[in-house]
């Protein structure tokens, strides 16, 4: 984003939102580094030989999350069909099997 100064002044989008994904947002405003925290919140598995029964499932949701921030622009965000597809998706990508 860029600012403008003046009267009619604001901001804009530097790129095209065509270019910009949901991830990109999401990198710029906080780290995404933290995906693979348990989903506990301990910094390490507290289980080091063996994964408490919500560790597979939760790597699954998170990639799911991945997959679908990096493949949803901002353009995406204004068609209403996309916006069916990406809340269907979050309750699918939720649902633990």
């Amino acid at each position: 984003m860029e600012s403008i100064q003046g009267n009619k002044g604001g901001f804009r989008l530097k790129m095209e939102s065509e270019e910009i994904t949901l991830l990109d947002i999401v990198n710029a405003t906080e780290s995404y580094n933290d995906k693979n925290l348990c989903f506990f919140g301990f910094q390490e598995c507290q289980f080091s030989d063996k994964k408490c029964h919500m560790h597979d499932n939760w790597i699954t949701i998170i990639e799911g999350i991945e997959k679908l921030l990096k493949t949803t622009t901002l353009a995406d965000l204004t068609d209403n069909e996309t916006q069916k597809y990406i809340m269907n998706n979050i309750q699918l990508i939720t649902k633990i099997k």
